[in-house]
């Protein structure tokens, strides 16, 4: 008992002894201060559209995750503590890069080549300088200044052909340096970028007169073939998301620009004017005119929307157009899904209206769903029994292929004639299409509103077969564009459905064919059953 009693108190002396550094001589090591890095990149001096590191939209300046900078820093002027560290972003803050740190290092244990940096290596030091630059490049180790032979504007030469987001962000060297005198170290290093060389700017926006005799300008997608003349060069600008085309320019260019592109077929040429030399961190930028002419229904395209002024008159705003005003969205009736002669296939289309030769128009919304009557005895969609009333919906104009026929025109103008002999059983679409045109006035020079075959709702779900049978299916792509097309109208259009559409095309005397807009497949359904009407006009 007395022996466990002493060794329990020579443990307590023990351990009471390694309780004192001072008794041990133990020196506790502190963590070092680990350099932080906060960065952010500065807009081009301008009056244009604001540049950014992650997209060239005009929106606030951010980096995107995975960017990396690079950390230069120096004793006295020119002597390396920190030769070329990189630092990445996680989307969030930047930290050190050890990964593309260790791929970099040839150094051994005792020296292990590029590290974090700490404040406290250069605590009490009076010389120090820093720079930051992007994008980061191997390139530039042992690189002690920003200018001058061997600084970092010569690991970082402009490129001719900037045409890809890599060679203009390659060119586009961006640095930091707090103060070109040397001083105390500092603990966070809030670099705010500026860029090492001058840039230019370059939209050339369309310029259309509408058949309204407004003028609308855009910058066109359709513009190509992009290049400019920079002192003898030819070279080749990267097309930023605002659709502004940009390009970085070499150190100490101070002449003008000439630039060409084309527009449907035809070149342009002009000239960005630079006084003097071009100033570092400075955009120069010109909107260059393009002189289209009159924007006609002859012009139209697949997307345009298409309008009815105050006199009544069509007229067509290019698809391209991505903002419309309030009294564009308050003319547009409809959405151009179709381009060529209807009359070619519907004679009674030819008749009525021969100047229909432009294409088709899809209505901004749907009726209600509809269905024939099904409380009558026969539900017939054209009754067989009264074909000397009407023309033949079955026969069309082409008996040889009547399911391929764009005759949405000539069955609506055969159904009408049934309801109006038929006053208890009328086709209930074709009612719902009369009603739309007292809602919606078409121009006098279209065909009116009429339910489309089912070749046309083939056409605007976006199959391009010439035999309907020969799939089922042929997807949405037509369908898709439209509907984005009509998400710019607002609340006065609603999106076409992936859902199922009457047609005007029957296919017995108690059947009529739909088409299912998941897929573009078309199928025939007795004719009391309830699906979308989505009326069309020929112009």
């Amino acid at each position: 008992m007395k022996q466990q009693l002493l060794y329990t108190f020579i443990l307590f002396v023990l351990l009471s002894a390694c309780d004192s550094d001072e008794h041990l001589g133990v020196e506790v090591q502190q963590a070092k201060d680990v350099l932080e890095l906060s960065v952010r990149a500065g807009d081009f001096v301008t009056a244009g559209a604001a540049d950014t590191r992650a997209a060239d939209n005009g929106a606030t300046t951010t980096f995107e995750n995975g960017d990396r900078v690079g950390v230069i820093i120096i004793e006295s002027s020119n002597t390396l503590i920190a030769d070329n560290l990189p630092y990445i972003y996680d989307g969030t803050s930047w930290s050190f890069d050890q990964q593309t740190a260790n791929s970099e290092n040839t150094g051994n244990g005792s020296n292990p080549g590029k590290t974090p940096a700490y404040y406290d290596d250069l605590y009490g030091k009076t010389n120090i300088t820093y720079i930051v630059y992007y994008p980061y490049s191997k390139d530039a180790n042992g690189v002690t200044a920003v200018a001058g032979n061997g600084g970092l504007k010569s690991k970082f030469p402009v490129k001719a052909d900037q045409s890809t987001e890599d060679a203009y962000r390659a060119s586009d060297l961006m640095y930091w340096q707090p103060s070109a005198t040397p001083g105390s170290p500092l603990k966070v290093l809030n670099a705010e970028l500026k860029h090492a060389y001058a840039s230019v700017s370059l939209s050339p926006k369309v310029k259309w007169q509408l058949a309204n005799s407004e003028d609308v300008s855009y910058v066109s997608s359709l513009v190509s073939d992009i290049n400019l003349t920079v002192g003898s060069n030819t070279c080749y600008p990267y097309q930023a998301e605002d659709g502004s085309f940009r390009y970085i320019l070499p150190d100490g260019h101070n002449s003008g620009i000439r630039c060409f592109y084309t527009y449907k077929g035809e070149t342009y040429g002009n000239t960005v004017s630079i006084s003097g030399t071009a100033a570092a961190n400075t955009r120069y930028a010109s909107t260059q005119t393009i002189n289209a002419g009159t924007y006609g229904l002859d012009n139209a395209q697949v997307g345009d929307f298409y309008c009815k002024n105050n006199s009544g008159s069509a007229y067509l705003i290019p698809n391209e157009i991505v903002s419309l005003t309030d009294a564009q969205k308050s003319d547009c009736i409809g959405i151009v899904f179709w381009l060529g002669d209807a009359t070619a296939k519907d004679q009674t289309l030819k008749t009525d209206h021969s100047g229909c030769t432009h294409g088709l128009v899809v209505a901004l919304t749907d009726e209600e769903t509809v269905w024939q009557n099904p409380y009558v005895s026969v539900q017939d969609w054209l009754n067989t029994n009264k074909n000397d009333q009407f023309l033949s919906v079955q026969s069309g104009t082409d008996s040889s292929d009547p399911l391929n026929n764009i005759q949405g025109y000539n069955n609506t103008k055969a159904i009408e004639a049934f309801n109006e002999a038929n006053s208890g059983n009328k086709v209930q679409a074709i009612e719902k299409v009369v009603a739309y045109r007292t809602t919606v006035s078409a121009p006098n020079s279209s065909s009116n509103w009429y339910l489309p075959s089912e070749k046309e709702l083939t056409l605007l779900c976006g199959r391009e077969v010439d035999n309907i049978w020969s799939n089922n299916s042929g997807g949405t792509a037509n369908r898709d564009l439209v509907n984005g097309k009509l998400s710019l109208l607002g609340s006065s259009a609603t999106q076409i459905q992936s859902s199922l559409y009457w047609s005007s095309t029957e296919y017995s005397s108690d059947g009529a064919f739909f088409v299912g807009f998941s897929s573009g497949g078309v199928y025939g359904s007795d004719k009391y059953v309830t699906y979308y009407v989505r009326p069309c006009l020929a112009f």
